[in-house]
């Protein structure tokens, strides 16, 4: 995305600086080596912008005390006494840092010794002791022993203000907005607030209040409340000395017309925005990958992303660099859900489902040269490891759900996932992480089956991709300093990976639009795929609106019904299989994994070892779930722990791939395989709890109201005659839409139909009439769900034969690959047991269900024979009316 940038607004006290013409600002005399107690008590060395805005902030203090032209030295008694500023920086330029410095100036140059630091946001808060008052953190910005003028420095955590502070101490008070709110507003005697903290701490004293993401702090200048932006004045207005620094990455409305314009416009201090911090090489740059895939494939294509990145990587001698995927869902719900299903698809996924989805990713990005290039990577890899990689890498412990509060372990690693010792590869989110999350080591974002487009939604979007895109250091080869500039933007593509972040997300017209320009309000340069897509709408035909079929005929869909504890009384119950899958090639394999000298023919050998209940009950005592307390939840009827594991958990039997007949599994390898098997259990157990389960019961719903035109975004073909996507029209009533949308097993099976459209009429006689229903997953979404089970699926097509008297037969088809056969063996064996155990309610006519085995487009003639003689059971002998 090009960004016009447009006229900026006056900002008096900043525009006053930058007429100075220096980075070292001669007319205030700020010169650096005046100022090394600060730089040299930092734990980092500060970059030209943020030396900048430290050297603005001496000149803001103390303009008042300088002609504006800069003539002389004089004094001009009309200017302000400047006490409050605002720092207009980009997420990631290191606001803490500036922060930081800042402390340590007015500590030695004010003789300020207490600092509140407030925010509207828990994690910010979090993470900023970390920052100011824990040493021992890889986060902290101070070096470990701070020392001024001889002096040792103690920076103290505080609850309470001290009016006369300890000689050499600075303290530090972190408390959120809205304890501060409830101190300013109680009466001024001192009754205690929380920890003690009370209103006669700040009367009459002398303290710096340090606001971040201070945007949160203007509602009552929006003319929207503002109880926060109150209290912060009282603040400022109670104490002896006070100062006010704001720091924000998203001041909006500095347009210069505005209240916040007219508010701030004396008191930006610093600015220096994401298109500015981009453009100086300090952030990742973003790319936007816009498409229609399923959230299956969405989620394969970021973990792809992912593993080709450590390849390249490790081709160019970078260690431990390790990318993170953030996984955003628009509800907690779908969050929780999303978090349990991605473990499964990782789990189950197969060489084949691997390739197909690979091949669909790269034919739906041929635009986008950098995952053109990380395909070529990944293909280098013998498939079979690249699954093996992929399982191991993203494994159930990899992931953490943010907003499982629960997950205490994750939560208190949010801040430092890119440190080495993290085992965390998979963030799931909704909205927590938009404001105060400083992770640098986030590659992908993917949006999943959110079509939120307003402009609230997707200004909270851009916000989290500005958070993203802040750079990850790292070093190459034998390099002794880590580098925190993009150093390929002009170097090999595949290089520029590392730098790179990508947004996966939905491809809707007004989606993108309003997402382009909430990028441009915060000034981020984001790159956006814009014509790797069709679209193609399937209208019904008009003279098929009309038929008493369509007007009168219904399809049928079982019924769900809730369950309650009574439903569970064996681990069946939730849908739990004591078959497990396990591949034990890799348990030592480390970074042999990289490595690219793979024979293709590789083959490796399946053995089956049983679990036994003493090595489950001794691999459980690492889990927390297994413990009796937590069981019998789901088991009322659960005795024992020992009862769980004997008669509950019995025979667990496990397929684990070895490399030859010569590998000896180990008890410590039993051990890891019954951890993962009982992690696995875990999720089964906690996910399907109290979910609806189906039932034999199929009512009625109205054709008409359920089957629409219908319209989807698909990649564009690669040939003209690409039968993937758009088959021409199908001529005749049968198939009521103008046009077959789908994939290349669809469009044969319809094919299939057609040509064998005039044997159906005839084995179904004259006064009958059928049609093919082509049920789209979110235009017509019919569904059947497991019978006594808690597993569902849409059903391609419905073969609907009417004749008089409402005399009703379906059957419900589904194309699929061969591959998928023993994976959806449960929806082949549903779909075949449909005949025999439906129960149509709420229809009076005569009705037959029916399923038939998946339609594999290598035994078409296999399937056509099978429905052409159920057809005949059903209409010639009369043998299923």
């Amino acid at each position: 995305m090009n960004k016009k940038t447009a006229p900026l607004a006056p900002l008096d006290l900043l525009d006053s600086i930058h007429n100075a013409g220096g980075f070292v600002l001669d007319p205030v005399r700020f010169e650096l080596d005046k100022y090394n107690y600060i730089w040299d008590n930092l734990k980092h060395t500060l970059r030209n912008y943020q030396l900048n805005a430290v050297a603005n902030f001496h000149y803001g203090l103390n303009y008042a005390k300088w002609d504006w032209k800069f003539g002389d030295t004089t004094p001009k008694h009309d200017l302000i006494d400047q006490r409050t500023f605002m720092f207009w920086m980009a997420t990631g330029s290191g606001k803490t840092d500036i922060m930081a410095a800042l402390i340590l100036y007015l500590y030695k140059e004010k003789g300020m010794q207490n600092f509140v630091f407030t925010t509207s946001l828990t994690s910010v808060l979090l993470k900023t002791k970390d920052n100011f008052l824990s040493p021992t953190s890889p986060k902290y910005l101070f070096q470990p022993n701070v020392w001024i003028d001889g002096q040792k420095i103690t920076i103290n955590a505080v609850q309470t203000l001290p009016k006369r502070p300890q000689p050499n101490t600075i303290n530090l008070l972190v408390t959120n907005i809205d304890r501060l709110n409830n101190v300013i507003n109680q009466n001024t005697t001192k009754e205690s607030i929380g920890l003690g903290l009370s209103k006669l701490d700040f009367n009459d004293n002398r303290y710096v209040i340090l606001a971040d993401e201070a945007h949160h702090f203007n509602a009552l200048t929006k003319g929207k409340g503002g109880a926060y932006e109150r209290t912060l004045d009282e603040l400022r207005r109670i104490g002896a000395e006070t100062y006010q620094l704001e720091f924000t990455a998203t001041l909006s409305g500095m347009d210069g017309h505005s209240n916040i314009y007219q508010k701030y416009r004396d008191k930006v201090i610093a600015r220096f925005d994401l298109g500015e911090f981009s453009h100086a090489g300090y952030s990742k740059r973003v790319t936007q990958i816009a498409s229609n895939l399923d959230d299956n494939t969405k989620m394969i294509q970021g973990v792809l992303m992912n593993v080709a990145r450590q390849l390249i990587a490790k081709d160019n001698q970078i260690n431990y660099f390790k990318p993170i995927i953030l996984f955003k869902s628009y509800t907690k719900t779908r969050n929780k859900a999303v978090y349990n299903h991605f473990t499964k698809l990782i789990q189950e996924l197969t060489v084949d489902q691997l390739q197909r989805a690979m091949l669909e990713i790269e034919q739906k990005n041929q635009e986008i040269e950098l995952v053109q290039v990380a395909i070529q990577r990944l293909k280098t890899i013998n498939p079979l490891k690249l699954l093996t990689m992929i399982q191991q890498e993203f494994t159930v412990g990899a992931a953490g759900n943010v907003n499982d509060e629960k997950d205490a372990e994750f939560l208190n690693q949010l801040n430092t996932l890119e440190s080495p010792n993290s085992p965390y590869r998979v963030v799931f989110a909704v909205e927590k992480l938009t404001e105060g999350w400083d992770v640098l080591n986030l590659f992908d974002i993917v949006k999943l089956d959110d079509n939120q487009v307003s402009k609230e939604a997707t200004n909270r979007e851009a916000q989290l991709v500005g958070r993203g895109a802040r750079y990850y250091p790292f070093v190459v080869g034998n390099e002794t300093q880590v580098n925190y500039q993009r150093r390929y933007d002009k170097d090999d593509l595949s290089r520029q990976l590392l730098e790179t972040l990508f947004f996966h997300t939905i491809r809707q017209d007004k989606y993108i639009e309003n997402l382009a320009q909430s990028y441009q309000a915060i000034g981020l340069n984001v790159q956006i795929n814009t014509n790797s897509s069709e679209h193609f709408t399937a209208r019904l035909k008009k003279n098929v609106i009309s038929l008493p079929i369509w007007q009168n005929g219904v399809v049928f869909e079982n019924q769900l019904r809730a369950t309650t504890a009574e439903d569970y009384q064996t681990l069946a119950d939730f849908g739990v299989k004591f078959r497990f899958s396990y591949d034990a090639r890799n348990l030592a394999l480390g970074n042999e994994i990289y490595e690219d000298d793979i024979q293709q023919d590789e083959e490796f050998i399946t053995k089956e070892i049983e679990l036994s209940s003493k090595l489950l009950l001794h691999a459980s005592y690492r889990l927390e779930f297994y413990r009796f307390d937590r069981l019998h939840q789901y088991l009322p009827k659960l005795k024992s722990l020992q009862d769980f594991f004997t008669h509950y958990l019995n025979k667990v039997v496990v397929e684990v791939k070895v490399d030859d007949d010569e590998t000896e599994l180990s008890v410590n390898d039993q051990l890891k395989i019954a951890t993962s098997y009982l992690i696995s259990l875990q999720k089964k157990i906690q996910g399907n709890y109290l979910k609806e389960i189906g039932t034999a019961i199929f009512h009625p719903i109205k054709i008409k109201e359920r089957f629409v035109s219908y319209e989807r975004n698909l990649p564009k073909p690669v040939t003209a005659k690409d039968p993937r996507y758009s088959a021409p029209v199908r001529k005749g009533l049968w198939f009521p839409f103008d046009k077959s949308i789908g994939d290349e097993e669809e469009q044969i099976f319809i094919t299939m139909i057609q040509d064998n459209k005039d044997a159906i009429q005839k084995i179904i006689g004259p006064n009958r009439t059928f049609m093919l229903l082509r049920n789209d997953e979110k235009a017509h979404h019919l569904t059947l769900h497991e019978i006594h089970g808690i597993r569902n699926y849409m059903p391609d097509f419905v073969l609907l034969i009417n004749g008089y008297h409402a005399e009703t037969v379906q059957f419900y088809l589904e194309p699929k690959g061969k591959h998928l056969d023993k994976q959806d063996k449960w929806k082949q064996d549903l779909l075949k047991s449909i005949h025999e155990k439906a129960q149509v309610v709420g229809y009076s006519g005569k009705t037959r269900l029916y399923g038939l085995p998946f339609f594999h487009r290598k035994e078409t003639v296999l399937f056509k024979d099978r429905l052409l003689n159920k057809l005949n059971d059903i209409f010639q002998t009369h043998k299923y009316l």
